[in-house]
């Protein structure tokens, strides 16, 4: 009786190794993007965590120099500025979570951050007393969590820095231009690091990405300033 089993021949066996010598490299660049993807989602969420309590702590700063002001002395620049119609909504709910949203694979990805420029205009003196007092928070925040920081005011002036640019704009940004008028942003960044060069097994010597997070800070319809972080995967 003759054996029934199928034997392939030896062409399709050398095809089917073939095969999966040309998908294991495929496989692992999709792997590999997916993890890529899961890590930028992890720095985007530690990014609105720290966002949202110091955007409330800046809030709060400027509100208690607001209050304690006389009327007459009250100008419109310490009003700030108006939230666009349609992102007025989103603050009426008292709980409005903000889930991350960055996907690798889909978010298109921007040319690194323009340089801060000078500003046009004086910031907004209630945002520089609120900036002093928090800029040893952020330092110390930074320490830790090794994000930068950034607080701005309703114009874009930086009036605290875990880092550089105080007293300069960043108006011309787009995460900053959005945060101003009301939007909550998260964008991807090309990398491109000016510091020392991390440690040979530093998981971020190979990072290509910056994650950037801007927070609006929001008092009754406007926005008096924002909070800005940015972080590697």
């Amino acid at each position: 009786m003759k054996n029934s089993r199928y034997r392939p021949r030896l062409q399709t066996l050398l095809l089917m190794v073939n095969l999966l010598v040309l998908l294991l490299p495929l496989g692992g660049i999709a792997i590999l993007r997916l993890y890529e993807s899961e890590l930028v989602r992890q720095t985007e969420s530690a990014l609105i965590s720290q966002g949202a309590l110091l955007e409330a702590m800046f809030r709060q700063e400027m509100l208690r120099q607001f209050q304690s002001m006389t009327n007459e002395k009250r100008t419109p620049l310490h009003f700030g500025n108006p939230v666009l119609p349609h992102l007025l909504q989103q603050y009426e709910n008292p709980l409005t979570p903000i889930p991350p949203r960055l996907d690798v694979a889909k978010e298109a990805i921007r040319r690194p951050a323009v340089e801060a420029a000078a500003p046009s205009s004086s910031p907004n003196p209630l945002a520089v007393v609120a900036g002093e007092r928090l800029t040893p928070v952020i330092i110390s925040a930074k320490r830790i969590t090794l994000a930068g920081i950034r607080l701005v005011d309703h114009q874009g002036i930086v009036v605290a820095t875990s880092g550089t640019e105080l007293g300069l704009s960043l108006a011309n940004r787009e995460e900053v231009k959005r945060a101003l008028q009301g939007e909550h942003v998260s964008l991807l960044r090309q990398r491109i690091s000016d510091g020392p060069r991390p440690a040979f097994d530093s998981i971020s010597r190979r990072a290509r990405l910056r994650v950037f997070v801007a927070f609006p800070v929001i008092d009754e319809g406007r926005v008096l300033g924002a909070v800005v972080l940015s972080q590697s995967p």
